[in-house]
This record gives structure tokens, sequence and C-alpha cells, in this order.
């Protein structure tokens, strides 16, 4: 049972990682942030390394490289909705 939970969460994760993937892509695209909350995502950032220094606390390398990847994510996406904040394409 524990390894079918261990296959779903590292699944979940790499699901998780991926999710990212379109929000970045369409922030590159269009150049624009507009509706993107960049509270939302600084909150997210926060919530994502606060449970990265819990992994890297209890030594489990498949969640602190979740973790570090969604970290990076969000600082990305971050990074986009401050740079293209109020600009058109």
């Amino acid at each position: 049972m524990i390894n079918i939970l261990a296959i779903g969460a590292t699944i979940a994760g790499v699901v998780a990682i991926l999710a990212y993937v379109p929000q970045v892509a369409h922030l590159i695209k269009v150049k624009d942030s507009k509706g993107i909350s960049f509270v939302a995502w600084l909150t997210w950032f926060l919530c994502n390394f606060i449970l990265l220094i819990y992994a890297v606390s209890i030594k489990n390398i498949p969640y602190v490289i979740v973790y570090f990847l969604s970290c990076l994510a969000n600082l990305t996406i971050i990074f986009l909705t401050a740079k293209y904040k109020n600009k058109k394409a």
C-alpha cells in the first residue's frame, strides 16, 4: 500500500510541476500579466518554500525536488508578472 501511495505522490508531484508550464508560456507569449494575481503567486511561493524547508528537514529527496521546482516556477511567474505588469505586447 505504501508503494502505491509513493508512486501516486510522485506522479502528483510531476503533474504539479508540469501545471506551471502553460502559465509561464502564456506570460512569455503575450507579455501581459493582466489578470494574474501577484499576491496569489507570492502566497503560493511562500507556502511551497515552507514545505521545501520541511522536506529538507526530514530529508525527503523527492519532495525536496518537487518543492524546489515549484518554488522556481513560482518565482518565474512572479518575475514575469512584475515584468509585464500594465504592458501590452
